[in-house]
């Protein structure tokens, strides 16, 4: 998403108590996130002393230079590539002439590997933490797990056609999880769990949903984009142990699978922790808001200025 994408929701809380303080924070954190430190710095420069202005600044500061961008390929009218990249941000795989991945070594923006398997274009894929599995799917539904070390095909399952939307994978690896565009979401391995069933006349209008699974590998979130609605699994019972509805379309799971950030019915921007189920209010976000408007969360968020007010304790 570009940054005008993110400042439309934050300038809507900017406008909230406490928000000229909270908005250029967030701000701050998603150019940390993504490596932008002459930007964070900046936002971060005119913001009062507190300990979590200090300690964003101080990771700011840690950043190395922003490297120039490089283009690894370029998405065609027909389709637009799907990717993922580790957490220390130097493996990248890219989906490549619809049906293949591309590992790209991000340190010297060189290709070294291509995983081949699928005979479907491929729609979704994830990556652990430490960019060692890979998983992927396609419209054929065919679901691929991947050793990036070696390029060898560890795992695969045959699903029905037409029906994957989204994959995640633990942050170790070990828990890979499936949603679909009818509604459904599994858990796949040895046998496979079915943790929501499809929803029936769902149609295309599931264009919207988000899957990850939590911070190790103990829960699964789903996010319906036919029904709007988060959910909550026991990754290993399969129980569900809550969520949250009245959301709107506008949502996003944070890298490391700890948070969420959306929007409700009710115009008003959440930050959920997905290990507790807990939501904090982070005020109004409909001063500005468009129908394309999107939200973006960083991996470790951190609590707000103590100006702002939350509907849960910090």
């Amino acid at each position: 998403m570009t940054d005008r994408e993110l400042i439309v929701d934050l300038e809507a809380v900017v406008a909230g108590p406490g928000g000229r303080e909270i908005g250029p924070y967030l701000l701050a954190l998603v150019h940390i996130e993504r490596g932008d430190r002459d930007t964070a710095v900046r936002l971060l420069a005119e913001l009062p002393d507190s300990p979590d202005v200090v300690a964003a600044r101080a990771e700011a500061g840690r950043l190395p230079p922003v490297r120039p961008p490089a283009v690894l390929q370029r998405s065609t009218l027909m389709r637009r590539p799907v990717f993922a990249v580790s957490a220390d941000g130097r493996l990248a795989v890219v989906s490549h002439e619809m049906r293949d991945l591309r590992a790209w070594d991000l340190d010297t923006v060189r290709p070294v590997r291509v995983l081949t398997g699928h005979e479907a274009p491929v729609v979704s894929v994830a990556m652990s933490a430490d960019g060692r599995v890979v998983v992927s799917g396609d419209e054929g539904g065919r679901i691929l797990l991947w050793d990036t070390a070696d390029g060898d095909r560890r795992r695969r399952w045959d699903l029905p056609p037409h029906t994957v939307e989204a994959v995640a994978v633990s942050g170790d690896g070990g828990t890979v999880a499936v949603s679909g565009t009818n509604g459904y979401v599994r858990l796949l391995g040895d046998t496979e769990r079915v943790l929501s069933e499809p929803v029936e006349n769902s149609g295309a209008l599931a264009s919207y949903g988000a899957l990850t699974v939590v911070a190790g590998g103990e829960r699964v979130a789903s996010f319906s984009g036919y029904e709007w609605v988060l959910r909550l699994w026991d990754a290993r019972s399969g129980e569900l142990l809550g969520g949250k509805d009245e959301l709107d379309r506008r949502f996003a799971f944070g890298a490391g699978g700890r948070y969420a950030l959306a929007r409700t019915w009710h115009s008003a921007l959440w930050l959920i922790d997905l290990t507790t189920d807990s939501a904090r209010d982070l005020g109004s976000a409909a001063r500005g808001a468009t129908t394309r408007s999107r939200s973006a969360v960083t991996a470790e968020s951190r609590c707000p200025p103590p100006s702002t007010a939350c509907s849960s304790g910090c």
